[in-house]
């Protein structure tokens, strides 16, 4: 099985931000449910915590502090298309949600900008292997092999990128907005 460096790269990016989280004393596996930080600000507050399938663990990040945590999204190229579309980083949030059978959720929020304005930031949306499909009854961009890929989902000012198995992406995908 190959798996594309857009899904490498996002794995490693959410392995070194759960390392980095400060948080000892959350561990998710299989048999534990999961935690959810609340409340959970910005984008994070619109993943759920249990998408039928499996229990997800969230944790989220506004402004200075989410774009420091966002380690997927080079900090420049960031602040570029803030400062381009008149934004600040308090108009930024963040989140990333662990499930409980090895499916990751990010999420990226700039308030007010359409997310067409910075897909562009997010690499998953910007290889040669993506394609148009609809997964749990949305549009998506999907980069897949073997069952196993990474779908982005792009709602109003909102991009989410989902990391696992396609079952477990379309169920991801039926509980958001």
């Amino acid at each position: 099985m190959r798996v594309s460096r857009a899904v490498l790269a996002l794995t490693m990016g959410v392995a070194v931000l759960v390392a980095a989280c400060g948080r000892p004393s959350v561990t998710i596996a299989p048999s534990v449910p999961a935690v959810s930080h609340s409340p959970v600000p910005g984008v994070g507050a619109v993943i759920p915590t249990d998408d039928g399938s499996e229990k997800f663990d969230v944790f989220g990040e506004e402004g200075s502090t989410a774009l420091a945590t966002a380690t997927s999204i080079a900090p420049a190229d960031l602040q570029a298309v803030l400062s381009a579309n008149g934004k600040t980083t308090d108009d930024f949030s963040y989140a990333i949600a662990t499930g409980s059978a090895g499916t990751t959720v990010a999420a990226f929020q700039i308030q007010g900008l359409t997310a067409s304005h910075f897909s562009s930031l997010i690499p998953e949306a910007n290889t040669a292997t993506v394609k148009h499909v609809t997964l749990g009854g949305k549009d998506v961009l999907a980069s897949e092999a073997a069952n196993i890929g990474a779908w982005v989902y792009m709602k109003d000012d909102m991009i989410f990128v989902i990391t696992g198995t396609k079952d477990a992406a379309a169920a991801m995908l039926k509980k958001l907005p």
